[in-house]
């Protein structure tokens, strides 16, 4: 999931979220699983606010400009 940086900061990415979740709902599923880069700060706080819980995650997943990056597994419960 990604929003325009022009449109950041104006609930977008937690409507998303929560149509995501309404969907999952409706499909019968349990859980909502996700990965973000874990210097996406602004991100992680996010699914943290919306439920989510961090499983586990890797280091130096990716190189993106020359710059290790990891990554974060996240997890939230569906709820009907």
């Amino acid at each position: 999931m990604g929003v325009r940086r022009d449109l950041r900061r104006i609930g977008l990415a937690r409507r998303l979220l929560a149509h995501a979740t309404h969907w999952a709902a409706t499909q019968g599923l349990r859980w909502i699983d996700l990965q973000v880069l874990s210097a996406n700060e602004p991100a992680v706080a996010l699914y943290r606010r919306e439920g989510f819980l961090m499983q586990g995650g890797r280091p130096d997943m990716f190189v993106i400009d020359g710059r290790s990056l990891g990554e974060i597994w996240m997890a939230r419960k569906v709820t009907t």
